[in-house]
């Protein structure tokens, strides 16, 4: 096996680190480490400062401060507290990969003299490469440019309103719905949950036994911008919210969009009665994502988007000199597709583009959907293609057999007019 450990000049991929912190879960629950909780405290530290590139706190004193709870300014040659558990923690992980049944898995090792882990991935696989697929075969790859691969037959119809112009009353219903999704009531009927496509595409997350978790980008914005409208009553404008302008954070404002996202998702979970975590992507870490399936809502505002797409062919892309964000095609080099403004808001009328994304880990088999757009429209839009039946059973018509256990990334373009979101249409996509 080749040992790769955590530096600078060698950092780990997003795909690794994710396969990491699943294996982290397998050692903590197994017989030598669910019977010491502190060689289980020590363990998972270590790793997880390691996968966050944080290896600088990783030294006697700060594991003693940070873990065992001593003072700044105890004596370790008195209390070496932290060497005693390092040993038994590394005679515990020899016990682990002792036995037949984990020699295989990936191994996670506390040299001797450090409490920086490496980290050995069993041969023949390369989890490190997986964000890099290889070219698809012909039939494997498909350029949709000019068709609409979902809904080509129908007639345009008017899809969700996305608009800026957000109420008091829209908030409160947005929370409403993030308050029933949570608790897993949205059901759609049930003739709708046995398409064909739709079934296939959900079916590694579904049929999972342990409960999938959705990490969304940032639910709070600081920016507020009010946008005239002369229909409204003319009570309503003496409520108008006052924006301080001299507080520089702003005030925190509901993103109504990432809302819906949630509840489109939580519809397809709740259909199958299948319960779900959902949490803010700055409360989440690798620890909360090993061992289960995962949903990813937004590109920007989540981080965890951000590095799953990471080397794929469809990537998402910023230039914050230039102020603009865009998706890449690693087949079409140069290309900017859905360019928008990185700081000012998006149009009211354009094409939004959005990434939808099934990924099933090399070592863990833990299935990951990245749902996220450009902006905030072209996230709800992944999640309309995503949680609509009659999208993906179309889409599934034109993929080569056998790719209901292939991973897939697909490129999204969404008409938004006024806010509202038109009909998503497959532009080009990849399986492997």
């Amino acid at each position: 096996m080749a040992a790769i450990a955590p530096s600078p000049s060698e950092p780990i991929s997003s795909a690794g680190r994710w396969e990491i912190a699943d294996q982290l879960s397998k050692v903590l629950v197994s017989p030598w480490f669910r019977s010491s909780s502190r060689c289980s405290q020590l363990l998972r530290h270590v790793v997880e400062l390691s996968l966050y590139g944080q290896e600088e706190r990783l030294r006697e004193r700060q594991i003693a401060v940070e873990i065992f709870h001593r003072k700044p300014t105890y004596d370790n040659n008195l209390d070496p507290v932290v060497r005693v558990a390092a040993g038994e923690v590394r005679k515990r992980l020899a016990q682990y990969y002792g036995t037949a049944e984990n020699a295989g898995q990936i191994r996670i090792e506390l040299p001797i003299g450090s409490y920086v882990p490496s980290f050995h991935f069993p041969v023949p696989a390369a989890p490190l490469a997986e964000a890099a697929p290889p070219a698809a075969e012909p039939d494997e790859q498909c350029s949709l440019a000019q068709e609409s691969i979902a809904g080509a037959s129908e007639e345009r119809e008017p899809g969700t309103p996305v608009g800026r112009r957000s109420r008091t009353w829209l908030a409160l219903a947005a929370a409403a719905i993030l308050v029933a999704t949570t608790w897993g009531v949205w059901h759609r009927p049930a003739a709708s949950a046995h398409i064909a496509g739709f079934d296939a595409f959900w079916a590694p997350l579904l049929t999972a036994q342990s409960s999938p978790l959705i990490s969304v980008g940032e639910l709070h914005s600081r920016e507020l911008t009010f946008v005239p409208d002369r229909q409204r009553s003319p009570h309503s404008e003496a409520f108008d919210v006052q924006v301080p302008r001299e507080d520089s954070q702003g005030i925190p404002v509901e993103r109504i969009g990432y809302l819906q996202a949630v509840a489109k998702i939580a519809s397809v979970l709740g259909a199958k009665e299948k319960p779900f975590d959902f949490r803010d992507q700055s409360e989440t870490t690798f620890a909360d994502f090993a061992g289960r399936p995962t949903i990813l809502l937004g590109a920007y505002e989540n981080d965890w988007s951000m590095g799953l797409s990471e080397g794929r062919r469809f990537e998402f892309q910023a230039d914050y000199a230039r102020g603009r964000k865009w998706i890449s095609d690693r087949l079409k080099p140069g290309q900017e597709i859905g360019s928008l403004p990185t700081s000012s808001p998006a149009p009211t009328s354009y094409d939004a583009y959005s990434i939808v994304m099934r990924d099933t880990g090399a070592v863990s088999r833990q299935s990951r959907i990245l749902l996220a757009g450009v902006g905030d429209e072209g996230t709800v839009a992944a999640a309309e293609f995503a949680s609509n039946p009659k999208y993906l059973d179309e889409f599934a018509r034109h993929l080569p057999k056998g790719w209901a256990g292939k991973n897939m990334e697909i490129l999204i373009r969404t008409r938004i007019v006024e806010g509202v979101l038109g009909i998503p249409t497959v532009v080009d996509y990849s399986i492997w």
